[in-house]
């Protein structure tokens, strides 16, 4: 048997059906990306937010204050 043929073993996908599983794949990992992206934007959004709140903050740490001019 010569195995760098596998033409006529059984259950070979054809070229079609690994395009198709390839196309899926892709897709797939293409939504999860998407899901992915979108979750770092809310973590993003949720940093600014903060950022802000803890600015207006009356009681700020020395380091964050705004220099003053002399």
């Amino acid at each position: 048997m010569n195995v760098d043929n596998a033409e006529d073993w059984p259950f070979c996908p054809t070229d079609e059906q690994m395009l198709k599983q390839h196309a899926h794949l892709v897709s797939e990992e293409n939504r999860l990306l998407g899901d992915e992206v979108s979750q770092y934007r809310n973590h993003v959004a949720k940093l600014i937010d903060m950022h802000i709140c803890a600015a207006k903050s009356p009681a700020r740490p020395a380091y964050l204050s705004t220099p003053t001019k002399k």
